[in-house]
């Protein structure tokens, strides 16, 4: 996924999204810092890159803010796009499997994995669930995730989800935000195995509640 300045992010999942008066719109969601509100969003399609929506919410406020490292960003996919898209997220097998957002505190360390623009399938551990930040305009949690034989993530990759099982479920817990931890951004050596991660629950329920609008995500099998 590419923006109109050529840098590029992951697609977390797409899912549709019913507007006030009750529309259906397919969407992208990913983290808010990897987009701006009414920025057009690329993609490379059979080998040529294709205008496939708008970001029509991203309270993105420049790097290190709350909004940036917290909430996410929402991408209306053009009609003639939306058969290019699908509403399911790929396991550790990069099969397509349904899914939905974990509602609970995932627990220290749940096993995870994430499929990213740059680095691909890389799997981790929640080190720590709810990482508590505190800035000028707020407090709120972050994930810290670990990367088990290699960083969980690399620049690209923001915005992935961030997956575990539970059961016969999938759930998406969270979405890249970036190397480190949010006390060490940029990251030193001894951190660049960790990302730190937006929560989705939260982030959704911020969402729906500003634009009056649902999510609605399919159920796992």
């Amino acid at each position: 996924m590419t923006r109109q300045n050529s840098q590029s992010g992951s697609i977390g999942f797409c899912c549709k999204m019913e507007t006030e008066n009750g529309t259906m719109k397919t969407v992208i969601i990913t983290s808010s810092h990897v987009l701006n509100k009414k920025e057009k969003v690329y993609m490379n399609i059979e080998g040529e890159s294709v205008e496939v929506g708008n970001c029509i919410y991203s309270p993105n406020e420049g790097a290190m803010n709350i909004p940036s490292l917290v909430d996410i960003a929402v991408v209306e996919i053009n009609e003639n796009n939306e058969n290019n898209f699908h509403t399911k997220v790929m396991d550790k097998e990069r099969e397509k499997q349904d899914f939905q957002i974990s509602e609970k505190e995932c627990d220290q360390y749940t096993q995870v994995w994430k499929h990213g623009a740059t680095s691909g399938l890389t799997t981790g551990i929640v080190t720590s669930p709810k990482f508590e930040i505190c800035m000028k305009n707020g407090t709120r949690f972050v994930s810290i995730i670990e990367g088990q034989s290699k960083p969980f993530s690399d620049p690209g990759d923001s915005g992935a989800s961030v997956l575990f099982q539970e059961n016969e479920g999938i759930f998406a817990l969270s979405l890249i935000v970036g190397q480190g931890s949010p006390d060490k951004h940029p990251p030193d050596e001894s951190s660049k195995r960790n990302c730190f991660t937006a929560i989705l629950n939260s982030a959704i329920q911020r969402f729906e509640s500003e634009r009056k609008a649902k999510l609605h995500i399919t159920s796992p099998k």
